[in-house]
């Protein structure tokens, strides 16, 4: 069956494959994520990505941005790399989102209209993702964001961004509050060769280690638990009450957790092994 922005379920169900330190990222879900990681790790495609499309489906209407150095690196790499992996999942440009037009009558409205079209991306249920060039000044004024990606952060005017972008990422408390993912921001790069656009490296400092094993602990006590009632049902068996309250508690326990959870890490391109293959690794290395 066709897919259509009125009925996204007619999508056909397909297996994806993400590395471990993309699969971490997703499940720690943390508010504030730093990824600082070698060429080819997949940033962008496995990790960019699913946030951008998680933030826009699960806040309709929402406003997001995505901060890169200059237009032309997000025309020519993170705009493209975002798009290229919804494609692969299954969402078609015309029907699930549109690209730097308005987008047509049969899409949700956002809840803030943007006044120029020109440089956002619509998804069907109304959000919408603006991109914030930083050689573009005054590109992220007057803007209600619930929401951020930053890309290249090495090569980001963290100045800039502190002053102009940042106090915007408020979002609107009314609508979503209730999302940990609400206000968060993700910032993407490969390790920093000059001070200034080492910016981003505190962050490391910031992370609370024994925050982040509790929230892996919690995914997979969810986990467990959800098998378990999908067991119950499987056998005609009734499911406890008592179950589901554990369920519900766990869930709005690690919702508190990532909403306050900042999430570090550095990987080298040695993580992505099983896609890059072992000649292009051993390319890399050779001196």
């Amino acid at each position: 069956m066709k897919p259509t922005p009125t009925n996204p379920k007619t999508m056909a169900e397909k297996k994806i494959y993400f590395n471990k330190p993309q699969r971490l990222t997703h499940l720690i879900g943390a508010n504030t994520t730093v990824i600082v990681a070698g060429r080819r790790t997949g940033k962008t495609d496995s990790i960019a990505a699913p946030f951008v499309l998680r933030n826009m489906q699960r806040m309709p209407g929402s406003t997001g941005g995505i901060v890169v150095p200059t237009f032309k690196h997000g025309v020519t790499n993170t705009i493209p790399g975002l798009l290229a992996a919804w494609k692969r999942w299954g969402y078609i440009e015309g029907i699930h989102y549109v690209v730097g037009r308005k987008p047509p009558k049969s899409f949700r409205q956002p809840i803030i209209d943007p006044k120029d079209y020109e440089h956002v991306i619509s998804l069907y249920n109304g959000s919408v993702a603006v991109i914030i060039s930083q050689d573009r000044p005054g590109s992220s004024n007057s803007l209600t964001l619930s929401w951020l990606l930053v890309d290249e952060a090495k090569f980001i005017d963290y100045a800039k961004l502190k002053d102009e972008t940042l106090p915007a990422n408020g979002g609107i408390k009314s609508h979503f509050g209730k999302h940990s993912f609400n206000h968060s921001i993700m910032i993407l790069s490969d390790m920093p060769q000059t001070q200034k656009g080492s910016w981003f490296l505190h962050y490391r400092d910031k992370m609370d280690p024994e925050l982040i094993k509790t929230i892996e602990a919690t995914v997979y006590e969810i986990w467990r638990t959800k098998e378990r009632i999908r067991a119950l049902n499987a056998s005609g068996r009734p499911v406890p009450a008592y179950l589901k309250g554990y369920l519900r508690r766990l869930d709005r326990d690690l919702n508190k957790m990532r909403s306050v959870a900042v999430y570090y890490r550095e990987y080298s391109s040695i993580e992505n092994l099983q896609l890059l293959g072992e000649n292009y690794i051993k390319q890399m290395t050779t001196k």
